[in-house]
């Protein structure tokens, strides 16, 4: 007998497949993302409260196959959506590797955010070799270079992400700064060892105004950057 979660699965892609250039296919294929997820992954307190209606659903070959035909779609809405649901791990590492590698260099820099993020804090951020890791460091928005960078500062590539870091230090005290501390947790280390770098770090940051937006949260994540055991 098939279950639930198999019968939506069918349900679902067959009307992914008759969804072209209709507003519905993102709301498809986010649906699909949340059937191919592990049961035990849970994304909103709506899912807590309603947990008896939730369905998972091992990925067919034909529903990766549909929504992999919106990989290039002209909406970055389904794009993102794309990312998400191909970022889910039940979902073949192979598939999942290479195209989330190919969302990371999309036009827009949401769909490059939502890919790396389904692929730096996943087990299958380790199957990615020189030519993926040169390709997410070279990208055009800070987000993805950083996380990349501080997604693997225990593997071999730890010298040219620490590179990337100390190289692209924010301008302007403003989120951005706050976002580059936080990045540089895994570095901390190498970030002591660096004298001159740990002042200049330090100089920002007293310098920034009482009145400049994140001030207290850049305060308190370069304190516990730069605090020594």
């Amino acid at each position: 007998m098939i279950d639930r979660g198999q019968h939506e699965l069918i349900q679902i892609t067959r009307r992914l497949l008759l969804s072209r250039n209709r507003p519905k296919r993102q709301w498809l294929i986010e649906r699909l993302g949340h059937i191919w997820s592990p049961p035990h992954i849970h994304h909103c307190s709506f899912v807590e409260r309603h947990r008896k209606y939730l369905v998972h659903a091992i990925p067919t070959d034909e529903s990766i196959s549909a929504v992999q035909t919106f990989i290039a779609d002209s909406h970055v809405n389904v794009r993102i959506a794309v990312a998400f649901a191909l970022g889910q791990q039940t979902v073949p590492d192979e598939i999942a590797v290479r195209h989330l590698m190919q969302l990371i260099c999309d036009d827009h820099p949401h769909v490059r955010c939502t890919a790396v993020h389904r692929l730096a804090y996943s087990p299958r951020l380790n199957l990615l070799d020189a030519t993926d890791i040169e390709r997410g460091l070279s990208c055009d928005t800070w987000t993805v270079r950083w996380t990349v960078a501080s997604a693997i500062h225990s593997t071999d590539f730890a010298n040219v992400e620490w590179e990337t870091l100390v190289n692209s230090i924010p301008r302007t005290a403003d989120f951005m700064l706050f976002q580059w501390l936080q990045y540089c947790m895994p570095y901390k280390a190498r970030l002591l060892d660096d004298a001159t770098l740990s002042s200049d770090v330090a100089e920002r940051v007293r310098a920034i105004p009482d009145t400049a937006p994140f001030r207290d949260q850049i305060k308190d994540m370069a304190n516990r950057l730069l605090a020594r055991a």
